[in-house]
């Protein structure tokens, strides 16, 4: 009789636990599903309030969106670039490449911020000399390409 409640206590544990785990699982998913549905939505504020969490547990797809919504500093979320950098750091070169030796992690996403304002896209606007700062700050955090980018644009006189 003893081992028989042992074991149902066991078993009672373990149901607690996948319930729980299940649960916050659901959970962790709807708050991705509210926060991405505020970015589509175009409501910032509210898509940082739902993604943040998860940024600081370390989900990578929240990391880099608030990233951009710094960059872009747009329905309301305040441009601000120490922000971005900060996230883009905790989110690594993620899904892009295995982050490198000696680079700054955010440094690749630096880079793509650098092309985004080099060519513009949907909801940023061309600026050179943004592209510019973008591109100096990933060569400065070790992006190969970044050096690159800027010594060719020194060989064609473009830089400032």
């Amino acid at each position: 009789m003893r081992k028989l409640l042992q074991l149902f206590r066991l078993a009672l544990i373990v149901a607690v636990l996948l319930v729980v785990g299940t649960s916050l699982h659901i959970l962790k998913n709807y708050q991705m599903m509210v926060g991405m549905s505020a970015e589509k939505e175009e409501n910032g504020i509210t898509a940082l309030e739902n993604l943040k969490p998860l940024a600081y547990l370390g989900n990578k797809i929240a990391q880099r969106t608030i990233g951009w919504r710094y960059v872009e500093g747009k329905y309301g979320v305040p441009k601000n670039d120490a922000n971005a950098i900060y996230w883009f750091r905790r989110c690594g070169s993620w899904p892009l490449v295995d982050d490198e030796d000696g680079v700054d992690p955010a440094a690749l996403h630096e880079l793509s911020v650098a092309r985004a304002y080099a060519e513009g896209r949907p909801g940023l606007e061309a600026d050179p000399a943004e592209s510019e700062k973008w591109l100096r700050l990933a060569a400065k955090g070790g992006n190969k390409e970044a050096a690159a980018m800027l010594a060719a644009r020194a060989g064609k006189g473009n830089t400032r």
